[in-house]
């Protein structure tokens, strides 16, 4: 039997990378990460997988980046359904990732004997080039010390522009990728958009990608949690933490991990779910995994289109309705939303006990 969230992270090539702080801008030589060739799976047996080729750049080596795909394994073992979910840096070629795994091939999933359809697995291809170092060049730098000088002056409308054009123009290696993101993660904290301030967070901190430093990264697992837990997504909240621990050791006293007890003590009650909703991309609507089987949407301020329903032995798009609850039978599987509808449409998302 195969379950959901299946990941695959895949490093194109080997290479071991020194990375570089931008805090301030001096080499922090004892992070070096070795970054082998490698496929990792939970639950799914691979047959063949082929490696996605590099994006075609006219001129020079390009730059690095990261793809997450969503595909299903059909009853012959070939994939279907091939969706992206995020790329950085925006503008980053996804053809060829694409390509690859459209010729992947896999053991099909198998129910009483019979083989059928998987769906819902969730692939990050990491383009981790050796040829590039993991640091930040003036190229990055500069406009990230000018953006800096912006939040300290209050400017903030003038400084989320300017690095969300950084992350997009002047981004070369994964390090800037990652700490342009903490940069935008903070101006619009400074803006109190906190659902652009996760969408940027959440990014930067990507498990299956190495971008950040281990100071760096300690610091933006954080500053997440703390996004999380005021957005009401209280699970991803838990599972921050736990990625936190795992990469440092926190003090009895530290703010984070008593605030990560008191939920853990609220779900085990059974506390009722509700997580705030933004649709930032009509064309990509809101994409969220839920804990729970039962849920509704309520506190609706904007238009809601569809519900794109992705489980395990299922698909489903379902029309949106108001004071509607929703029930995902079990014998999906394990499922992943993607609510439809208009630009900045907010929302509350219950998910409801049996």
């Amino acid at each position: 039997m195969h379950y959901l969230h299946n990941k695959l992270s895949i490093a194109l090539r080997s290479a071991s990378l020194m990375l570089l702080s931008l805090l301030p801008f001096s080499p922090a030589i004892s992070d070096v990460f070795t970054n082998q060739e490698d496929y990792s799976f939970e639950q799914i047996i691979p047959v063949n997988l082929t490696a996605p080729a590099n994006p075609g750049f006219p001129i020079g080596i390009g730059s690095e980046g990261w793809i997450k795909l969503q595909f299903s394994i059909t009853a012959d073992g070939s994939t279907d359904n091939i969706k992206i979910i995020d790329v950085m840096p925006e503008g980053f070629s996804t053809g060829p990732a694409i390509n690859a795994v459209k010729a992947w091939t896999f053991q099909p999933a198998i129910l009483d004997g019979t083989a059928l359809d998987w769906h819902n697995n969730i692939v990050v291809i990491n383009y981790d080039l050796p040829e590039i170092p993991n640091l930040s060049g003036p190229r990055f730098t500069t406009p990230y010390e000018e953006i800096q000088e912006l939040i300290n002056a209050g400017q903030y409308d003038r400084a989320e522009r300017q690095a969300v054009t950084n992350l997009k123009e002047e981004t070369f290696s994964l390090h800037d990728i990652g700490l342009g993101n903490v940069q935008l993660a903070l101006v619009e904290i400074r803006r109190q958009d906190l659902h652009q301030a996760l969408q940027a967070i959440t990014r930067a901190t990507i498990p299956e990608v190495n971008q950040l430093t281990i100071e760096e990264l300690d610091v933006a697992l954080q500053y997440r949690f703390t996004i999380e837990l005021s957005l009401g997504r209280f699970m991803d909240a838990i599972n921050t933490y736990e990625l936190r621990n795992e990469i440092v050791e926190m003090a009895e006293d530290d703010t984070i991990h008593q605030q990560a007890e008191q939920l853990q003590m609220l779900l085990d009650q059974n506390y009722t779910l509700i997580a705030k909703g933004k649709i930032l991309d009509s064309n990509k609507g809101w994409f969220f995994i839920p804990s729970l089987r039962n849920f509704t949407i309520a506190d609706i301020d904007g238009e809601l289109e569809s519900i794109d329903v992705v489980c395990n032995r299922n698909l489903a798009t379902l029309p949106f309705q108001p004071d509607i609850e929703w029930s995902l039978p079990e014998s999906w599987g394990d499922c992943s939303l993607t609510i439809n509808g208009d630009m900045n449409t907010t929302f509350s998302f219950y998910e409801l006990q049996d």
